[in-house]
């Protein structure tokens, strides 16, 4: 076939420019150089590209003054979502860095470094871990501190961090440490997010949670922080505290002086054990000699009960301050120092038509002695116990009834409910009511029974919503237990 002339001088022009073209690019790529510049990126979508990233950092520096002095830092960063990735490329127009800050600051939180503690609670595994945020490790670190003591009496924490306890001290702290899982790590954190600079407002979150206002009470003639307390659905520790001031609950309250009322809720676990050396009394018991030549309306006390005296060493598990259940007495360190005497009385026992013979209770411990009274009656992390809870005599140690009486129900649950496990309700011949809580099997006990004071009801064990062995110990009045009964502290008629 024979080509046209045109078409082949076209063909020939087109390869001698293209040649020329190519030559020209790579003489160009062959002298060029490449350029480093900065892609920023907020939120994953590109911002803009500049050519100096200090530059620029520099200008958020120079512009937030304001986060500078109220955090006290040097530096300022961008906010979060923030990235700046390197790009090289070649003839790059960049953007005005001024225009991009604009943008940057709009809408946006800057940031500074910080740390970012997250706490895991171990009693909840399905709640939402608490993060807080402080502006230096050594924040969290003295809060830790301050948190710590305030459950555990200063003196006794450093002797233990130097390991100088005396075996034979009063208190001898064996182990403590946090069953939350606490993590600390190096953050940007968001000026919006709250930062902790002071550790006493550190301390404050770490107690009290988010329910960290006070509300001032003003001391009244006659008021004591145990009826302070309960008014407030506090117990006496809670109250103690929210008041650095007050050292102890037996401490002399003034007129007019004025405490704070706040509701703890400790956002950690502290958990210690500790051995505690303590002289307690061993109440003394009523004994009754019979005259058949008295009325039966004469009663005579010949001889005044006196408490005994036990040396004893309690082995405690402690929660945020408050002792579990799991406590126990060593008994071979047991030390009885003096022996009860008991108290006598003289009943007449004749009888006419026209004698009044007089009311009386004889009230008794519930369980062995020695004891420990693991949580007392009333408020606590507000909630209301409205019983004691005593340990310390060991799983299966015998219960007692605290009085004469007829026994209304043993078994599981009842009317106590299953987180009670196996209990006793004792129906007393004074219109009181008992209730034994959290028996290690059946009673031994049946409805309908008739009992003594003193008189074995069933074993100590923990059975129900228990987290370790202990008797928890009702008085009632007025009617059943949560059936129109009038819940008491037991230690106002038993004698502990």
């Amino acid at each position: 076939m024979k080509l046209n002339k045109s078409v082949i001088i076209s063909f020939i022009l087109t390869v001698i420019l293209t040649i020329i073209l190519v030559i020209s690019y790579m003489a160009q790529d062959k002298n060029a150089e490449p350029q480093m510049y900065y892609q920023i990126y907020l939120d994953g979508e590109k911002v803009g590209v500049i050519e100096n990233k200090d530059y620029f950092y520099n200008l958020i520096n120079q512009e937030q003054t304001d986060i500078k002095e109220t955090y006290q830092v040097d530096q300022v960063y961008p906010p979060k979502g923030f990235e700046i990735v390197e790009l090289i490329a070649y003839n790059v127009t960049p953007n005005d860095p001024n225009a991009i800050y604009d943008e940057v600051r709009n809408g946006r939180d800057f940031t500074i470094r910080g740390y970012s503690i997250t706490i895991r609670n171990s009693s909840d595994e399905d709640a939402s871990p608490l993060v807080v945020n402080v502006i230096n490790r050594e924040v969290f670190e003295e809060a830790i501190q301050k948190y710590v003591t305030t459950f555990v009496k200063p003196e006794t924490y450093q002797k233990y961090l130097d390991n100088s306890q005396d075996d034979d001290a009063e208190e001898f702290l064996d182990n403590i440490y946090f069953e939350d899982a606490i993590s600390i790590k190096e953050a940007y954190i968001s000026v919006s997010d709250e930062i902790f600079m002071d550790s006493d407002e550190l301390v404050k979150k770490l107690l009290f949670g988010d329910n960290m206002e006070y509300k001032p009470y003003k001391i009244k003639v006659g008021d004591t922080l145990d009826d302070i307390a309960y008014d407030n659905k506090l117990s006496v520790q809670e109250l103690l505290i929210a008041n650095d001031n007050l050292k102890s609950e037996d401490v002399l309250l003034a007129k007019d002086e004025v405490i704070n009322i706040a509701l703890i809720d400790p956002m950690l676990n502290l958990t210690y054990e500790m051995d505690v050396e303590e002289i307690i009394d061993e109440p003394y018991k009523k004994e009754i000699t019979y005259d058949s030549s008295r009325s039966a309306s004469y009663r005579v006390k010949t001889l005044t009960g006196i408490p005994g005296k036990t040396k004893i060493t309690t082995h405690y598990k402690m929660v945020n301050g408050s002792s579990t259940q799991a406590a126990y007495i060593d008994e071979s360190k047991t030390e009885i120092i003096r022996e009860p005497q008991n108290e006598v009385w003289v009943y007449g026992t004749k009888y006419n038509s026209q004698t009044v013979v007089p009311s009386g209770d004889s009230w008794g411990l519930p369980t062995n002695f020695p004891y420990v009274i693991t949580s007392p009656y009333g408020y606590r992390g507000g909630y209301f116990h409205d019983g004691i809870d005593i340990s310390g005599t060991g799983y299966n140690s015998p219960i007692y009834a605290v009085l004469d009486g007829e026994v209304y129900s043993a078994g599981w649950g009842g009317i106590l409910g299953d987180n009670a496990g196996y209990n006793v309700v004792i129906k007393h011949d004074n219109g009181y009511y008992s209730s034994y809580s959290h028996m290690s099997m059946q009673p031994i006990v049946k409805a309908g029974q008739r009992v003594e004071q003193g008189q074995q009801i069933g074993n100590m064990g923990h059975t129900g919503w228990a987290e370790g062995t202990h008797v928890h110990l009702g008085i009632y009045v007025g009617g059943l237990p949560y059936n129109g009964g009038q819940t008491i502290d037991p230690r106002k008629v038993i004698l502990f």
